[in-house]
């Protein structure tokens, strides 16, 4: 009797579902869009303004030691999104989005290791580099470069400025 009368109420009355499992996928995706926003804004930006301005203000050696730091946060925030994007994608069933976050997360991984081969080039106390950091550097450009280009395919692949429900396919 008691199945009866809850397959009377729920096919008569659908219930609002407030289980986590719908929250969850709602959850990852807050998470991810702000992460993303975050991240990839901050890492535009940073590129775009912050390097060109403070290159202007403190020289490039200056400069080059506050993206020192700076780098450490973005390549973290990095890291988080693309685990989001990869278990975003994995709750939601969307390949190219968690194969887009295994992409991210090699290119911060490539990049956290290769800031460890640049800050032993750098001498502070002469303010000079050694000879082989540009090379080591400009390998570092080109994978900030691939991880920016991958970060926009996964913005637009996730449709980042128009309303996202994570059950839509």
């Amino acid at each position: 009797m008691d199945q009866t009368l809850h397959e009377t109420a729920s096919s008569s009355h659908p219930r609002p579902v407030n289980t986590w499992r719908h929250w969850i996928p709602i959850g990852f995706s807050l998470a991810m869009q702000w992460g993303w926003a975050i991240w990839w804004g901050g890492l535009t930006f940073y590129a775009a303004i912050v390097v060109p301005v403070g290159t202007e203000q403190f020289g490039s050696f200056g400069q080059g030691l506050v993206t020192l730091q700076v780098t450490r946060y973005l390549n973290a925030l990095a890291m988080f999104v693309a685990i989001l994007a990869i278990v975003e994608g994995i709750i939601n069933e969307r390949p190219k989005q968690w194969v887009g976050g295994i992409l991210l997360g090699g290119t911060a991984a490539a990049l956290i290791y290769q800031h460890t081969l640049l800050v032993p080039r750098i001498d502070t106390a002469v303010e000079s580099v050694a000879d082989d950091f540009y090379d080591a550097h400009a390998t570092y450009l080109w994978l900030t470069t691939l991880q920016w280009c991958i970060g926009l395919f996964l913005g637009i692949r996730r449709g980042f400025g128009r309303h996202y429900h994570p059950q839509s396919r």
